[in-house]
């Protein structure tokens, strides 16, 4: 099991990204980029999570109707 966040934090590189994550203590984050992200960014967000052992994560909701 790792400990990780679920919301967005504030960071405009794969490495403030990382420094960020490395600040709270935890090795699991829901997705840093947005929907639409170039393949370069997305590429350069995996790299960083891959180098430093971060666990990219998503959170969904499940909603059911009675």
């Amino acid at each position: 099991m790792r400990i990780g966040v679920n919301y967005q934090l504030k960071y405009s590189t794969p490495e403030d990204w990382i420094a960020c994550l490395r600040s709270l203590g935890v090795c699991a984050a829901v997705s840093p980029v947005q929907p639409g992200a170039d393949t370069d960014t997305v590429a350069a967000y995996n790299r960083a999570a891959e180098e430093n052992g971060i666990l990219i994560g998503e959170v969904g909701i499940l909603g059911t109707r009675a």
